[in-house]
């Protein structure tokens, strides 16, 4: 008695197995009740009726005949493609939300290890550093001129370079003092980006140039370069948005031989 007693709860224990369905058997099960509906007083007397003779319960049945009825109606259709596309934009948000987080963190990281600035104060505002939007849009307009000059009966020539550079407005960089330096996510923000503007400036280098012949076939060049004649102090903006200053005049002496 004991033997069979635990043989019949070992029975008893066994889960059924989940059966799956085809969409054929699906459509099949669906289109008999639709065509059997009118031979029953209620849908569900119907669905009771004709479940166990497909091998499914009333309730998978119903499932699969409101399943059908959605199909068929163009709202219910469009409101589950539209609430098909929501779900699909939030799965992208969600991805591109996590991917802004991944780059963050990675130029947080490349900042420390070139010693950049991972957060700023960009016109008064935190903002990463990544997000600082570039200035190469605003470069000022440049005019250059050249020319030479080179007399008849002398071995000379007298070179000229002369450059006009426009104004320009643009963001730029100073360190902030020590007392106005503050931690912001574990980075010391400590740079700051202000709208200001470098006039505009002109600069002349020219070079005088003498030419010896050495020999029958030799040559030699005399030079002199004086860069900036003017002695004028340009500025310009670099592209770290640093202003930094031109060079200020400049002579250079050169011997060049030619054989």
């Amino acid at each position: 008695m004991r033997s069979i007693a635990s043989q019949d709860v070992a029975k008893r224990s066994v889960p059924m197995k989940k059966v799956k369905y085809t969409p054929e058997i699906r459509d099949r099960a669906v289109q008999l009740l639709i065509e059997s509906e009118k031979d029953y007083p209620s849908i569900w007397a119907a669905i009771t009726a004709i479940a166990p003779k497909i091998g499914c319960t009333p309730e998978t049945l119903r499932a699969w005949h409101q399943k059908h009825l959605d199909q068929q109606n163009p709202i219910k259709v469009q409101q589950i493609s539209d609430q098909e596309k929501m779900k699909q934009m939030e799965r992208e948000i969600k991805e591109l939300k996590r991917a802004n987080e991944i780059l963050r963190k990675a130029a947080a990281f490349f900042a420390q290890m070139y010693n950049e600035d991972a957060y700023i104060l960009y016109d008064g505002k935190l903002i990463a550093n990544i997000d600082r939007p570039a200035e190469n849009f605003n470069q000022p307009w440049t005019i250059r001129a050249i020319w030479q000059i080179q007399p008849n009966n002398l071995p000379l020539t007298w070179s000229n370079f002369l450059r006009y550079r426009s104004s320009q407005e643009a963001m730029t960089k100073k360190i902030l003092a020590k007392d106005q330096q503050f931690e912001y996510q574990g980075e010391i923000v400590k740079s700051s980006y202000d709208a200001q503007r470098v006039g505009a400036n002109f600069s002349w280098d020219t070079r005088l140039s003498y030419s010896l012949n050495v020999g029958k076939a030799n040559q030699a060049i005399l030079g002199l370069t004086i860069n900036n004649i003017f002695d004028r102090h340009n500025k310009y903006i670099a592209g770290n948005g640093r202003i930094l200053s031109e060079i200020g005049r400049q002579y250079f002496a050169d011997i060049t031989f030619k054989f």
